[in-house]
């Protein structure tokens, strides 16, 4: 066999695995030194690839179709930058335990080091970033058995406890192409019995949760539905996150406004349960630090998490213990909150009767307009925290996505993209300018890739996130270095990358409805936001609320 013809047959069992696993999407990106896993991929038709021109987007794209389905896509590369330019996305699908798969093509390792072109240590280059990394350098015999095997074990690790990316490096000797495959003979051999996921953890034992009076549970991203029922059932608050279940069905105990009644009101609980990872609102994270002993984390395995008192279990798993509890809390503890919540609701919604130059206000309006259980990604910095703070419980079914492993405002266009691949549902992204233009480049793929999806973006001409932090505004330099006005024609860019344009501010917003939206393609709807307005609104909203509770 022949080193061309061993580079197809390795990638062509390599693929085939994967195939049978039930990896359905690919991302790769043109090069020479992975042509035989594009060759691979090209003569099988049971993964759907998508030929995306840069990695960056690439890998974003991977992360956000296996948000949507929980299960890995697989990403390829060529040598060289085009690895690293992974980097950001391996990092939040890290971060953010989500599945991926990245094979890498390399350059033989005798060549590293030499000057040779496109060659850069590849070697293990994600490191702290990956739950597992294979170099095929190390693999003396190649059959079908080792590389099904390898496949075997990369997409179970990647499912199993905290999912995660996997790093697989194929280094590939010249020649690459091989013409003439349908007369290469291979073993149709089907994958042998999988392995099964192991079980998580789930020997663990319950505290005496009984002897409790003022119990709160603190669910972020977690969206078992039992959580809120289960609590309903016990008399338990539930401190919901727009994260969690908050738009999957109305629960008097769904307490959303808990900034709000943090910053103005003394929460004494003794008993508080976590579910999920730490919390969007810094509040609600000091909270929980000044709280730490009473606080106990429900996870499968312990992750990027300095909780003091853990259960390592599923969350289905624990509920089902929870429940043979035959005891209820008082039910006086959860009806002050209620009240709370719906004194602050009430106070909202009448505030928002007046239309506002607030991204409150427009992100209430939006999701108004969202048909039932649509799909929306919320961007990071204010987006997420306007989401959080200014939504209420309701039964409207938003499936709400984010990227908070590491909370970057790079990829969220390119994540919303492959959210929205081969999907039925209703689509929709809300990020900052910013945001939007730094991974503007994603709607190249537009042009190739049909995907239907409605970006509404909120203009307040350079992000002002950084307000939010006490003083820096005054600061003599702070319009030069902590705000970032991008000044250019959003209309233009939909022009080039052929989407659809509509341009609203608040007061048009308030005379819309559903039809702003479109059905197919992508929809660039830019909505214009007075940043100094939009604080005068909060102060305005915070001072009555602060009336309402006291």
């Amino acid at each position: 066999m022949n080193s061309k013809e061993k580079n197809y047959i390795l990638s062509k069992y390599l693929i085939a695995a994967y195939a049978q696993l039930g990896v359905k999407y690919a991302f790769v990106s043109p090069g020479s030194r992975n042509t035989p896993l594009m060759l691979a991929l090209s003569d099988q038709s049971e993964i759907n690839v998508y030929n995306i021109i840069d990695e960056r987007s690439s890998g974003y794209m991977a992360l956000g179709i296996a948000k949507a389905h929980d299960k890995p896509a697989l990403l390829i590369t060529t040598s060289g930058t085009a690895v690293s330019n992974l980097f950001p996305s391996i990092v939040e699908a890290y971060m953010s335990s989500v599945p991926m798969i990245i094979l890498t093509a390399d350059r033989p390792k005798n060549l590293v080091g030499t000057g040779a072109n496109q060659t850069i240590n590849q070697y293990n280059i994600f490191n702290n970033y990956v739950k597992n990394f294979i170099d095929f350098s190390n693999i003396k015999k190649f059959t079908q058995e080792i590389i099904f095997n390898i496949a075997i074990d990369s997409y179970n690790h990647s499912m199993e406890e905290n999912s995660g990316p996997i790093h697989i490096n194929i280094p590939f000797n010249i020649p690459l192409y091989v013409d003439n495959r349908n007369k290469i003979k291979f073993k149709e051999n089907k994958l042998s019995k999988l392995k099964s996921i192991q079980d998580a953890h789930n020997k663990f034992k319950i505290p005496n949760f009984t002897k409790y009076l003022r119990p709160i549970i603190i669910c972020t991203d977690d969206k078992e539905k039992d959580i809120i029922s289960i609590a309903n059932q016990f008399n338990i608050p539930v401190l919901m996150e727009c994260l969690g279940s908050r738009f999957l069905k109305k629960y008097d105990n769904i307490i959303s406004s808990y900034e709000f009644i943090l910053n103005h009101c003394k929460l004494d609980p003794d008993l508080i349960i976590r579910f999920g990872k730490k919390p969007i609102s810094n509040t609600l994270n000091n909270f929980l630090d000044k709280n730490r002993d009473i606080t106990y984390l429900i996870t499968e395995k312990l992750f990027n998490d300095d909780a003091k008192n853990i259960i390592e279990c599923q969350t289905s798993i624990f509920l089902e213990q929870f429940i043979k509890r035959k005891f209820k809390y008082n039910i006086s503890w959860l009806n002050s909150l209620i009240i709370k919540q719906k004194k602050i609701k009430r106070y909202i919604n009448n505030f928002f009767k007046t239309p506002r130059d607030h991204e409150g206000y427009i992100i209430n309006k939006i999701l108004s307009f969202f048909p039932l259980n649509s799909n929306l990604m919320i961007g990071n910095s204010s987006p997420i925290r306007d989401l959080d703070n200014f939504t209420f419980n309701s039964s409207s079914k938003i499936n709400v996505f984010s990227n908070r492993g590491a909370s970057g405002i790079d990829g969220i266009i390119s994540t919303s993209m492959g959210l929205a691949l081969k999907q039925k549902k209703h689509n929709f992204l809300i990020l900052g300018d910013i945001s939007f233009f730094y991974d503007v480049s994603a709607l190249l793929s537009n042009m190739e890739i049909s995907i239907n999806l409605n970006i509404i973006i909120l203009n307040n001409n350079g992000g002002h996130i950084f307000d939010r932090l006490e003083g820096l505004s005054s600061e003599k330099d702070y319009s030069k270095y902590w705000l970032t006005p991008v000044n250019l024609n959003i209309k233009d860019i939909a022009k080039t990358f052929h989407c659809k344009y509509l341009k609203l501010n608040y007061k048009t917003l308030a005379k819309a409805d559903s039809s702003i939206f479109s059905n197919k393609g992508i929809n660039l709807i830019e909505i214009k936001i007075n940043s100094d307005q939009h604080h005068l609104e909060n102060k305005a909203i915070d001072s009555g609320i602060k009336k309402q509770l006291i």
